[in-house]
């Protein structure tokens, strides 16, 4: 009876370790998963204040081409 009960747990323990290593494994591959995203959402970040720097020169030169027009329009 008492051979059979650490059968018994030895087979718990197995699972045990064996779950564990699953986990494991999963949590790296998560890790993984969320450096690439971070690394991408950086990388967005960096597109998009290019974007809305070219966006304010654009403005600004626009700006500037209005106040021409508006001063040949008034002259």
């Amino acid at each position: 009876m008492k051979l059979e009960r650490f059968a018994e747990l030895e087979k718990k323990i197995q699972l045990v370790i064996e779950r564990h290593n699953l986990l494991k494994h999963d949590k790296e591959k998560v890790e993984a998963r969320l450096a690439y995203k971070n690394k991408e959402s950086e990388e967005v970040k960096k597109q998009l204040e290019k974007i809305l720097k070219d966006r304010d020169v654009l403005r600004k030169k626009l700006d500037s081409l209005i106040e021409k027009l508006d001063f040949l329009e008034s002259a």
